[in-house]
């Protein structure tokens, strides 16, 4: 099964980009058997790494969309510029993809914080906004209502038949397109209207304790004025 490894990347740190980078060319999973896509989201001063792309119009969601449109693979791997995936995180997605076939969309069952500077002692209320996840097991369902199978976009997989009807329906949805975060919005809810698709196109969702992520953490995201806002921009 042909993967296509897609980041989305807009004005990143280049520190957090490079080392995401570097966890992907220490992958298990053979060379050969995936594709790497940087999509550049506008940034300034443009980014030059890998099988760059530019897409001007802002928004991650434009951005996944073009890393759809371009990409050649069967698995779709949505991977954030700083997350850093554990090396075998390919190769268990391969796996997942061809010995569950009922499933369409599949992510991290752990996703572990690494914080540039040591939180305030609250922090641990706001791991869902800081899209921290420590599953005790493995959660998968095929209606939506289960929303802790649905996985968190950092290390989303997705099928490619999810992934081409989903650019179908936002060419004709402005709000579906609108989602997810764009520039200085925070709003992020296109990663659970993907899950959903993949229900209501019959198959399944799921998250898996075996797909670990790294999440690099600035210190300017765990003020508690940033988190707030976040939670209430993300619950609008």
């Amino acid at each position: 099964m042909k993967l296509s490894v897609i980041i989305s990347t807009h004005n990143p740190r280049t520190d957090y980009l490079s080392s995401a980078l570097e966890a992907l060319r220490a992958q298990t999973l053979s060379h050969d058997e995936w594709e790497l896509l940087v999509i550049d989201n506008a940034s300034r001063p443009p980014v030059r790494d890998a099988r760059q792309i530019r897409e001007e119009t802002l928004g991650l969601n434009p951005a996944r969309l073009r890393g759809i449109q371009e990409a050649q693979g069967e698995l779709l791997v949505f991977v954030d510029d700083d997350s850093i995936l554990e090396p075998s995180y390919l190769e268990t997605a391969s796996y997942i993809g061809k010995s569950r076939p009922d499933l369409g969309c599949w992510g991290a069952g752990w996703i572990e914080p690494e914080y540039e500077k040591p939180p305030p002692d609250w922090i641990d209320v706001y791991d869902d906004a800081l899209a921290i996840r420590r599953l005790d097991r493995d959660l998968w369902a095929n209606i939506p209502a289960s929303n802790l199978s649905l996985p968190y976009g950092v290390g989303m997989c997705l099928r490619r038949t999810v992934a081409d009807q989903y650019a179908i329906l936002c060419e004709r949805d402005n709000v579906r397109r609108s989602l997810d975060r764009a520039g200085e919005s925070l709003a992020s809810c296109g990663d659970a209207d993907i899950g959903i698709l993949a229900c209501e196109l019959g198959m399944g969702t799921a998250s898996f304790r075996g797909l670990r992520i790294t999440h690099l953490i600035p210190e300017r995201r765990t003020r508690r004025s940033n988190l707030c806002f976040r939670f209430a921009e993300g619950n609008r």
